[in-house]
This record gives structure tokens, sequence and C-alpha cells, in this order.
């Protein structure tokens, strides 16, 4: 075949492109968002680079919707934490922390003008020697839509209770997770949770436990695990009867002994 004979044959059969390259941009971003979802933390985002690089208009699909940069993770490090908050613009934020307490310090000090727009939070750390009022000073802000809040002190007992978690102003909170963290029980960040999990905390009196959950009527997941009353405090006399009628899930266990069993059977109804 000469020269001539291939150029007709070129024209007479146009490129096919892959079908993908037709689909709606809402499919690709939902496609996108499949993809991500399994994801671990380490690898999101450079799984999101490498679906960036597949061609020119998925490049822009990345770069241009906010969703894709919703997440403010530790192991990504300060300039990805700068691009991501800049590209997903007013888009709500998942947070994730895992690492050394001084490190978490710079971490939320970056979060803290977008914590009105963060969804979930969840930190993990380890480690002691820094005032802790200072390092969490952005978690007494408020949060308006936080859905998930999970804090979890590896290391030991965090005494938060000094100032209210978000200001007492996070009502869309429906999840909280708390482990050896001793915070202000009064709290309005109890009111309204369908998932409460606290573990290696501190309670003045029972008293204060149960008006806890007094303030969780829509209560479906309770774990209450290794955590005990100051003093000689847990008086069965200060429990207040509990009413907690969508409870699906129940997990009680305290350090202190003296735990009145009326404590159980008003759960358990």
């Amino acid at each position: 075949m000469n020269e001539t004979s291939r150029s007709l044959v070129s024209a007479d059969r146009p490129i096919a492109f892959p079908r993908v390259h037709y689909l709606p941009t809402e499919i690709l971003c939902e496609t996108f968002q499949i993809v991500l979802s399994s994801a671990e933390a380490k690898q999101y985002y450079p799984q999101l680079q490498c679906l960036s690089a597949v061609c020119r208009r998925w490049w822009d699909v990345v770069d241009q919707f906010p969703l894709f940069w919703s997440r403010f993770q530790q192991c990504d490090g300060p300039t990805l934490w700068e691009k991501a908050l800049e590209k997903s613009s007013s888009y709500p934020l998942d947070v994730w922390f895992q690492g050394a307490l001084y490190e978490l310090q710079n971490f939320l000090h970056q979060l803290r003008p977008h914590m009105d727009r963060c969804r979930r939070i969840r930190l993990s750390y380890d480690g002691a020697g820094f005032k802790t009022e200072d390092v969490f000073e952005p978690l007494f802000l408020p949060a308006a839509s936080l859905e998930t809040f999970h804090l979890v002190d590896e290391a030991g007992w965090n005494y938060l209770n000094k100032m209210e978690l978000f200001g007492g102003q996070a009502h869309s909170l429906k999840e909280v997770k708390l482990t050896g963290i001793v915070c202000d029980w009064r709290s309005g960040v109890f009111s309204g949770l369908t998932v409460l999990h606290i573990s290696w905390g501190t309670f003045p009196t029972l008293g204060h436990l149960s008006r806890v959950l007094k303030r969780c009527n829509d209560l479906q997941q309770l774990e209450l695990t290794y955590n005990e009353f100051e003093g000689d405090e847990s008086d069965p006399s200060a429990w207040n009867p509990v009413d907690l009628p969508q409870l699906r899930h129940l997990s009680v266990g305290f350090l202190t002994a003296a735990i009145p069993s009326s404590f159980l059977t008003e759960l358990s109804r």
C-alpha cells in the first residue's frame, strides 16, 4: 500500500476514542469517588494524581472539583495541606490525624481557620509535655458542619475540661468517640448523638454520666469501657433513670466496682 492509499484509509476511518471519554462529568466524578473510597490515607492523593494523569479532561475534572480535595490528612504534609485547603474551597472537610502530640499542634493550627466546614474529625495521638489548652485550642471553636468527632489519646488521660469542646456549638454532631480524654461533660456537644463511645475516661460522679446520656434520646450505639469515677463519688443514689428507646448496641465496663445494677437495668430496657 502506497502513501496515498494509507492517507485515504486514515481519512475514511476516524480515530475511535474509548467510550469512557464520552461519560458525562457527573458520572466520571462518581466513578472517581468509588475508586478513591477504598484508598488508605497515605494513598488517597497519590491515587488522585494517577487519575489526573490519564488525559487532559480527567486532569480538569480532578483539578476543578473541590470534593476531590476535601481530605486534610497528617500524612500528606504542609505543602499538600495548603493545596487541599485552597482547592476544596468551601466543601466540607474530612480530617485525619495519627501521630505525635507535637505534630498535632501544627496540624490543628493549619486547620483552625476552617473549623466551620469540618465534617469529620478523627485525631489519634501519642505523647505528652505540651500545654493541652494550646494544642487543642482549635477544638474549642464552633464547628457547625461537624458530624463525626473521634479524639484518641494513646498515652493516657488528657484533661480538656477547662473549656467546652467546639464551644458547645456543633449542632450537626451525631457520632463522638473519646479515648483517654477528660472533658466538660456538661457540654452541648453531647446532645442529640446517635453514637457515643467513651473509654478510659473519668467522670466526677455517676450523676454526670447519667446527665450526659439523658441528652442523647436518639442514641443507637453506646460503649462505655474502662471508665472510672473520682474518689468515692460513684454513689448509686446519684444515678438518674435514662430512657434510650432507640438503643441497639450496648457495651459497658467500668474500672469502679460500685456501679448500681439499676444502671444496666435502665439502659437495657
